[in-house]
């Protein structure tokens, strides 16, 4: 949650109140969540607060020393399709399309990854009891 309100803050140049806030993150959370979250991302000091009556007005604080890198991690989908672009275009014969996996196809490989892995930690493990039974 702390991302997706850091991401409303960074992508505006004005103040946003807590509710603002919340209607902009949208049905991820709800006003309270995001007002909490505002409470612990000022208290680390990645967000400024200023008073205005009846409400508090939240804004990135540009000068911390991670806001530069909260800007750039926005901006690295961008980046990423741009550089993959320039590589598809230097490409011979140039490719008729590029198909670019959805977040549950990549989930579903980092599942199928992460039960790889386990198997191999699973056989390492057989082969090293097997070695200990045979050394002794």
């Amino acid at each position: 949650m702390h991302g997706v309100v850091l991401e409303v803050l960074a992508r505006t140049d004005r103040p946003l109140s807590g509710r603002q806030t919340a209607e902009l993150v949208g049905a991820l959370a709800g006003h309270r969540q995001v007002n909490a979250v505002l409470g612990q991302l000022t208290e680390a000091g990645l967000v400024l607060r200023e008073h205005n009556a009846p409400a508090y007005l939240y804004r990135l604080n540009h000068d911390h020393v991670a806001a530069e890198a909260v800007v750039a991690l926005l901006d690295l989908r961008g980046i990423l399709l741009a550089r993959m672009r320039n590589l598809a275009n230097a490409w011979r014969p140039k490719p008729i399309a590029i198909k670019l996996k959805t977040r549950s196809q990549y989930q579903t490989n980092s599942m199928a990854a992460s039960d790889a892995l386990r198997s191999i930690e699973w056989a390492s493990r057989l082969v090293e009891a097997a070695q200990e039974v045979v050394s002794s």
